[in-house]
């Protein structure tokens, strides 16, 4: 799965842009891990915005990288006891 991902450059992108937020903004990090509203600016929720939208893709990525090992492990099974 790790070697799919690292070979996915959009997730790689997505991964580094999400690194760069969190250093330009590291109050960031404090905002989503505590889930606490603060007084920030129009910049700081609009990184948030892009942070939480690149997480989700990132996510989308390792779920599907999860579904193809697990879709070939199953088929794999299938095929050693002859179910297919």
């Amino acid at each position: 799965m790790l070697v799919s991902l690292t070979n996915c450059k959009e997730y790689i992108r997505l991964t580094k842009e999400c690194e760069k937020i969190k250093l330009q903004y590291p109050n960031l990090v404090e905002i989503i891990e505590s889930a606490e509203a603060t007084n920030d600016t129009k910049e700081e929720i609009q990184a948030l915005a892009t942070y939480i939208y690149n997480q989700h893709k990132i996510s989308n990525y390792e779920i599907y990288e999860m579904y193809k090992i697990g879709s070939a492990e199953c088929l794999q099974w299938l095929m050693i006891t002859n179910l297919l």
